[in-house]
């Protein structure tokens, strides 16, 4: 959610936008503003407890791509390695998965 909140209001779209030029995401113009509100809402809407399946599964895409075009060119530990989007990967494609469980607001998917 926060990294959504960061590619809106303190990177902008447009320098995010220009992030994704640099590292090769096409079409970035319309990537980066998706990209920011799959994190943003799609994380406000999992600590909800709604559509946790279509969220996890679009935040899942989402951190697969990131490690591959960011992350595993910093090895595996941080600050930039894949150690920590391969745990957000594993998360969210958990909730894709097996969805919310019992404490949740929207019914089971």
């Amino acid at each position: 959610m926060m990294h959504g909140y960061q590619k809106f209001f303190l990177n902008t779209v447009a320098g995010t936008a220009q992030f994704f030029a640099g590292i090769g995401v096409p079409l970035p113009g319309v990537a980066a503003p998706l990209i920011a509100g799959i994190e943003l809402i799609g994380g406000l809407l999992l600590i909800l407890g709604l559509f946790p399946r279509v969220v996890g599964a679009l935040l899942a895409v989402n951190m697969l791509v990131a490690i591959l075009l960011v992350h595993v060119s910093g090895g595996f530990f941080n600050p930039n390695g894949v150690e920590f989007p391969l745990l957000l990967l594993a998360a969210s494609a958990t909730l894709a998965l097996t969805g919310a469980g019992r404490y949740r607001l929207g019914k089971s998917a």
